[in-house]
């Protein structure tokens, strides 16, 4: 059987997760994640974008970190 290719969007909240960001006191900024992933910075702003509307995280500058929305639906895909 054939894994999936996870999605942008939950390789981002997998990241957060994995490196506990959970606050603004420990999260990772822009540059960490896409240096992380080998995603393109851009590419990186409109997923953030996507889950931050979607409540999955929260950023203000350039300090993000995983919501309890987006560490729920982290899980989920792997339930």
């Amino acid at each position: 059987m054939r894994r999936e290719e996870l999605k942008i969007e939950e390789k981002i909240l997998l990241y957060l997760n994995s490196s506990r960001a959970y606050s603004s006191d420990s999260s990772k900024n822009k540059n960490e994640i896409a240096t992380f992933l080998n995603i393109d910075l851009s590419l990186l702003e409109s997923e953030l974008e996507k889950l931050k509307n979607e409540g999955y995280i929260e950023y203000n500058d350039n300090n993000i970190y995983i919501t309890d929305k987006g560490i729920i639906r982290l899980m989920s895909r792997f339930s």
